[in-house]
């Protein structure tokens, strides 16, 4: 569960990148709006984008590291994030179904105390 929090972070970040570099150029004709405010539109766009694709990132790295070092924060918040997922139909009701049963465990919950 550890590692998939650190892939998932990982991955956060780099679909930024991707976002920004491939997908943003599709929606230029769509920043005429901000355009009309004053600066370029797509690079106000691209860098909100690209932010906060890595603020997510670095907090599913923070909640790797926090299971991995058995962090009772790390715990509940992995327990919500599951809880969250479970309505991702149908991979993340799976994995968020089995996160929460896994981490409801009485040994699990004894080991994060």
């Amino acid at each position: 569960m550890t590692m998939l929090c650190y892939f998932e972070g990982v991955l956060l970040m780099l679909f930024g990148g991707i976002f920004l570099y491939f997908i943003l150029p599709v929606l230029k004709p769509l920043t005429f709006l901000l355009l009309l405010i004053g600066g370029d539109g797509l690079v106000i766009i691209g860098y909100v984008c690209l932010s906060i694709f890595f603020v997510i990132g670095s907090l599913f790295i923070l909640l790797g590291w926090g299971l991995w070092n058995l962090k009772q924060w790390a715990r509940r918040m992995s327990m919500l994030l599951a809880l969250v997922g479970v309505f991702a139909f149908p991979v993340g009701t799976a994995v968020g179904l089995i996160m929460i049963y896994y981490l409801k465990k009485p040994e699990i919950k004894y080991a994060f105390q």
